[in-house]
């Protein structure tokens, strides 16, 4: 009976030992830790639907160059991306694109901000929840 006893409680250790190291696998070296990034883009204060917004880190250049993504919705609203979808973005600066493709109906974006050298668009992303002031772009 105690040699019983003693491969039970044996056994329950171990398998409470192996249950604390199961669940997600722990993050590759090659992921930054992201926050959660959200915001609203806006055109001469009217929304702006099915823009996809891109968020290049400022400085940063290499074949591991992280971008953040998101597609807005009809309100013009957007959750960033890096590595899973809504996972939100590593912390930094970042020079922000909004892409509309043009043959869209009511597509209404000017190219100047299709890319970051020309957007004006910068947003900062700090290591915590990030709710971001409305992107106000212009048509002019």
């Amino acid at each position: 009976m105690g040699r019983r006893c003693c491969l039970l409680l044996m056994a329950s250790g171990l398998i409470l030992h192996c249950s604390a190291c199961g669940g997600a696998p722990p993050p590759s070296k090659d992921k930054k830790p992201t926050f959660a990034v959200q915001g609203r883009v806006l055109v001469d204060g009217q929304p702006v639907a099915d823009a996809v917004v891109t968020f290049h880190p400022h400085g940063e250049t290499g074949a591991k160059l992280t971008r953040s993504y998101a597609k807005t919705d009809a309100s013009g609203n957007f959750k960033l991306s890096t590595y899973e979808p809504g996972d939100g973005a590593p912390a930094g600066r970042y020079l922000v694109t909004v892409y509309q493709d043009p043959d869209q109906p009511g597509a209404s974006l000017p190219e100047r901000y299709h890319s970051p050298a020309t957007s004006g668009i910068v947003a900062e992303v700090k290591p915590q929840d990030n709710e971001l002031e409305p992107f106000r772009l212009r048509c002019r």
